[in-house]
């Protein structure tokens, strides 16, 4: 999938959410500009085997793109 500039201007943008929010954790986020206050949620809210998951997944796209990757980290089963 080709990289898109409105990734960044999200907020610019009309989300489906807004319409149906009924207490989505992310629609009031979801509307504000992009920002660095959650770098590295994801090590919050995945497990060791989703993170290193995902990185099988798309580990060489990330690092195309210049995305440092998660620490080796031993999987838990």
């Amino acid at each position: 999938m080709p990289w898109d500039e409105a990734v960044l201007r999200h907020a610019e943008y009309q989300h489906a959410l807004f319409d149906h929010p009924y207490g989505h954790p992310a629609a009031e986020s979801a509307g504000k500009p992009l920002h660095s206050g959650r770098l590295g949620r994801h090590a919050e809210d995945l497990t060791r085997a989703q993170i290193a998951e995902f990185e099988r997944i798309a580990g060489s796209e990330l690092a195309r793109l210049g995305y440092l990757s998660a620490p080796t980290l031993t999987v838990e089963a």
